[in-house]
């Protein structure tokens, strides 16, 4: 049984946060660190970030939105995303988010992925 694991980018603090509990009914999402009463906040003010189940070679755990790098073929830095026609997640081009590259659950492929920021926090890796 996969266990579903988020990290949320917080729109109006501009940081990453990793909820403790998410409501899809209500939609809110509850932070004991962000709300005194320990109360749950709108989702709307987040985006959400699901984990792949997937670290990199540092074991550092690997999310949508992050900026990756790798080993391989591929020699500059890519976003990960989920897609929807394929059911899995992949490499996106930073320049071109239609270009896709490679699945990232390769066994071949995986290992070679270091994680080196994120879409929300380092957007001039973006700009490369």
């Amino acid at each position: 049984m996969k266990i579903h694991k988020y990290r949320a980018w917080d729109k109006r603090a501009k940081t990453i946060c990793f909820p403790t509990q998410i409501d899809f009914e209500q939609p809110a999402i509850f932070f004991p660190n962000l709300s005194n009463e320990g109360e749950y906040i709108k989702l709307e003010d987040f985006v959400l970030m699901q984990f792949t189940g997937l670290k990199d070679k540092h074991g550092k755990e690997i999310y949508e939105g992050d900026i990756v790098e790798t080993d391989t073929f591929i020699d500059f830095p890519c976003v990960v995303g989920w897609w929807e026609d394929e059911l899995s997640y992949w490499l996106y081009d930073l320049e071109d988010s239609d270009m896709v590259w490679v699945n990232v659950n390769q066994d071949w492929y995986r290992d070679g992925l270091e994680v080196i920021g994120n879409i929300y926090e380092n957007e001039t890796l973006l700009k490369k």
